[in-house]
């Protein structure tokens, strides 16, 4: 799977095999692991660590991270950027890398060679990291970054309609819409009732979309991926991404009469304007059923795009694989 970065992981692996739970000798990489799950579901707790000592075999330090999600950890709107922290999710994922720059020599790892991995929306936690400080975070926290099938929905600003609309419903739906201060309500909110929220208004966005991500916060998030990886603001010295094929399929709702090449693409970019969905119709009218047109805009705007608009930031250290 790794194919190219495996070969150049592996000639960083020292020969010596160590057993049991001693330190090595001699410092060894370390895979810093993000999990996927729309920033809505997951756990660190899924992740033993087999999934990769399977595939490399080799002397390695894993690190696998909880962090927050859905409301919990991406919720934005003015009031969170005045008094609270936005991207939370993702400073959580920051701060562990922080501590495993610190800490992680004492376990046998080596602080500089550090690589983050991430799957789906682990995937674009790695995107985000990379672009993150418009690639001058300080120090650096990693040395390479491997992203598999790099979910990238839309990013907005902090205090766009979209965000504010989010927290809009969500204090409307923890009886804080009359508060004085809303963000100190939904801090004393019963988590039962948040939680409830956080469901309810994840499931009512459109098919295969996810409310609750990161946004362009001004701080740690400068810009959208996009603009960063054009200018080649990254931060690490390398890049492994990988897609599928068939990316898209499983987020398009089968079940239903399919739309327009054009107007499927207006519901899942609703700022889209009439003249880009008719050029999407152009494009796409050749390329299948109307349904096989959905999978491929999906798969191709949200995966595979976000993939190589990163592999021109990198240029000559980036490697793709489907």
């Amino acid at each position: 799977m790794l194919g190219l970065f495996e070969r150049e992981l592996r000639s960083t692996l020292p020969s010596v095999q160590y057993p049991g739970n001693t330190v090595p000798v001699k410092p060894l990489p370390v895979i810093a692991y993000i999990h996927g799950g729309g920033y809505l579901r997951g756990g660190a707790d899924l992740y033993d660590g087999s999934f990769l000592i399977e595939q490399l075999n080799q002397g390695v330090i894993l690190i696998v991270m909880q962090y927050r999600l859905g409301l919990f950890g991406f919720l934005a709107g003015d009031e969170v950027k005045k008094i609270g922290a936005l991207n939370a999710g993702l400073l959580d994922q920051a701060f562990a890398f922080r501590w495993v720059r610190e800490h992680i020599s004492k376990f046998g790892g080596d602080p500089e060679q550090v690589t983050i991995w991430g799957k789906s929306a682990g995937a674009d936690s790695v995107l985000q990291h990379v672009i993150a400080e418009d690639g001058e975070t300080k120090p650096q926290l990693f040395r390479a970054a491997i992203a598999s099938s790099p979910f990238l929905p839309t990013q907005y600003k902090y205090n766009d309609r979209n965000p504010r609309t989010l927290y809009n419903q969500v204090v409307e739906q923890t009886n804080c819409a009359f508060s004085a201060d809303s963000l100190a309500c939904l801090r004393k909110a019963d988590t039962q009732a948040l939680q409830a929220a956080n469901m309810n208004v994840s499931m009512a966005g459109f098919y295969g979309t996810y409310m609750f991500v990161p946004v362009v916060d001004g701080k740690y998030v400068r810009q959208r991926p996009t603009e960063a990886s054009k200018q080649g603001k990254v931060n690490g010295k390398g890049l492994y991404t990988v897609a599928n094929a068939h990316e898209g399929d499983i987020y398009v709702n089968n079940a239903t009469t399919p739309l327009s090449a054009g107007e499927y693409t207006s519901q899942l970019f609703p700022t889209l304007g009439s003249k880009e969905a008719a050029q999407v119709d152009r494009l796409y009218k050749d390329l299948g059923n109307p349904l096989q047109q959905e999978n491929l805009i999906y798969g191709e705007t949200i995966f595979i795009c976000p993939a190589y608009f990163l592999l021109n930031a990198f240029k000559s250290t980036s490697f793709k694989g489907e």
